[in-house]
């Protein structure tokens, strides 16, 4: 394999082939999205085997990275991480040290493990929850243990309107992703956001299939109301191992909230959200008490 720096005018056709593979028919992002006036300025990252485009990025003037995509066919060999890393060459050899991108809630952990920290900025892009990420070029990375599983204890909290549903989204996409056994959903609000995303509900079914013990339990109050709300064709697809359990309307508490192998949590609804990833035992018991006893928690 090779990775090379090029440009939009010279190997337009070969990134063009994986973006559109990966973010148009993969992703289902409307092509006038895909293509914009970044393109012919950035400085671009190609991945080749065999004359073969397999990956890519840019940078653009910012030294922000994106559109960092691998082929289906090619993904887990390493190939984007070595794509990033030709991307970080080329900002700190043009005396930068910082370096910025936008992340899919999905790739958070491919990041992470790359050394990047999230800034506390959360978005929808094209209806896909995203949350920035920096990374200190040259020197040794700070420690980090942000949204793992069973080693952060911070509690995140936002209550900034525009940034409470798509952090929601981001962070059960990340908790899904590292999750073994068992997610328990209570929901206040049917109509949210986190619940009609097509990428967080992908990512709710890929844990239900990774092996025969996982299982989600979803404690509603009023069965989704139609049968063309989108969690209902994945009940029904998911072989019964999505369950839907039906409570009383007067148990519903202000917020909705997911618990995650016992071991952490997100609470949202339209105006705040919050989480933690290694949440305190006794709070996790309360909130499953809302399942039995319909404890009121505001």
């Amino acid at each position: 394999m090779t990775i090379k720096k090029t440009d939009w005018s010279t190997e337009r056709s070969a990134l063009k082939i994986v973006r559109k593979k990966v973010f148009i028919e993969e992703q289902r992002i409307p092509e006038d999205e895909e293509w914009d006036s970044l393109d012919s300025s950035a400085v671009h990252i190609l991945a080749q085997r065999r004359n073969q485009p397999i990956g890519c990025a840019r940078i653009t003037h910012s030294n922000k990275i994106g559109r960092l995509a691998v082929l289906p066919e090619f993904r887990k060999q390493h190939y984007a991480t070595g794509i990033l890393k030709e991307a970080e060459s080329h900002i700190l050899a043009n005396n930068n040290k910082l370096a910025e991108l936008d992340a899919q809630a999905a790739a958070y952990l491919f990041y992470f493990r790359n050394g990047y920290k999230p800034t506390g900025y959360y978005y929808y892009d094209v209806g896909i929850p995203h949350l920035r990420m920096e990374k200190t070029l040259g020197g040794h990375p700070r420690e980090s243990k942000e949204f793992i599983f069973g080693e952060d204890s911070k509690i995140v909290k936002t209550q900034d309107e525009k940034e409470a549903q798509p952090a929601a989204s981001c962070w059960i996409q990340i908790a899904t992703k590292q999750a073994k056994q068992h997610i328990e959903v209570y929901l206040a609000d049917t109509e949210h956001q986190t619940l009609k995303d097509s990428t967080t509900l992908s990512i709710l079914m890929a844990f239900i299939h990774q092996s025969r013990f996982t299982k989600i339990d979803i404690y509603s109050p009023d069965q989704f109301g139609s049968i063309l709300h989108p969690l209902n064709r994945y009940i029904k697809n998911s072989g019964g191992r999505i369950k839907l359990h039906k409570t009383e309307s007067k148990a519903t508490p202000q917020k909705s909230h997911i618990i995650f192998d016992k071991t952490a949590y997100v609470r949202f609804n339209k105006t705040e959200a919050e989480c933690c990833f290694k949440a305190d035992m006794m709070f996790l018991r309360r909130l499953q008490n809302l399942h039995a006893s319909k404890l009121q928690i505001a």
